[in-house]
């Protein structure tokens, strides 16, 4: 009887190992289609998130900053377990006087905001001429 009980002890054992359990990493990483754009060209910025559980939250797309933030855009998500693509299109500003900015490299970012609270960031440098 003592040698059966031990037996399934260890299959037990074996079997609820962690052993090909895959921990994620929490990460945002952002992209854009190119890295130098024209004035009033679309910008494609692509964030990717990866996500150790799933979860309701927000991405903030920001940047191009000049007296203000020309893009300041949020978006609701429901994040799945794992790998979650959020992709937005931008139509850069004009480049001239009227314009408000002027040619040059400006920082995108983009924040996870989780509980209210801002749970990862990620920016990006893009090149607006004229």
């Amino acid at each position: 009887m003592k040698k059966i009980i031990l037996f399934f002890i260890l299959i037990l054992i074996s079997g609820c190992g962690i052993q090909g359990m895959t921990v994620i990493e929490p990460s945002l990483t952002l992209t854009t289609d190119k890295e130098v754009y024209h004035s009033g060209e679309i910008i494609h910025i692509t964030s990717i998130i990866n996500s150790p559980i799933e979860a309701n939250a927000s991405i903030k797309f920001y940047g191009i900053h000049a007296s203000r933030y020309r893009l300041d855009q949020t978006f609701p998500i429901n994040l799945n377990k794992g790998k979650n693509t959020v992709t937005v299109d931008y139509t850069s500003p004009r480049c001239n006087v009227c314009g408000g900015i002027r040619e040059g490299t400006y920082q995108i970012s983009a924040d996870l905001i989780y509980n209210n609270e801002v749970y990862l960031n990620s920016s990006i440098d893009v090149e607006i001429k004229q």
